[in-house]
């Protein structure tokens, strides 16, 4: 070009007959790489994105069912709870490392002791459902459910040293 045997026109056309000559001269194998490589990119980013998308409908389908949980839980409780009114005993109860307390009359605590009556704690508090529907939440969410005594049995055990000594009906902790 210099020289001026040759135009920018007609260097740019032999840089591209020379690029195709080694483009010729390499094995068939190492023509299309760049192309394939940028293809299985493309399809290993799509498989990601598509399993980014499998797990964020998956977390999103955990969360509504668990509020349809919650939500039938609430109703079962609401249309079965038993009225505590303003109870003269303290029943008290614990949860995880704390005790609590709730307010019933004195035959409630009775029926919880036996296993008659079983404690749920809601959003609002704590209420008292008969046992057989602690049963039917137990499958729904067992976390709910904060004291479900089980039914005594009349058997004894034979072995059971304390047999002899009955437990008060009055005794508090």
């Amino acid at each position: 070009m210099k020289a001026g045997l040759a135009d920018e026109k007609r260097a740019r056309e032999l840089e591209k007959e020379k690029r195709a000559k080694a483009k010729r001269k390499q094995p068939k194998s190492k023509r299309g790489t760049g192309q394939q490589q940028q293809s299985e990119r493309a399809r290993q980013e799509q498989s990601q994105k598509a399993e980014r998308d499998r797990q964020i409908e998956a977390k999103r389908q955990a969360k509504q069912k668990a509020k349809e949980t919650a939500e039938q839980i609430r109703q079962i409780v609401a249309n079965h709870h038993v009225d505590r009114a303003q109870g003269e005993a303290v029943y008290r109860f614990t949860q995880g490392s704390r005790i609590k307390e709730i307010q019933v009359t004195n035959a409630q605590r009775q029926q919880i002791a036996r296993g008659e009556l079983a404690v749920i704690g809601t959003r609002k508090g704590y209420e008292l459902v008969p046992a057989t529907i602690a049963e039917r939440i137990r499958p729904l969410d067992e976390s709910v459910i904060r004291v479900a005594n089980e039914r005594a049995s009349g058997e004894t055990d034979p072995e059971d040293p304390y047999a002899d000594y009955p437990v008060p009906d009055d005794l508090m902790w």
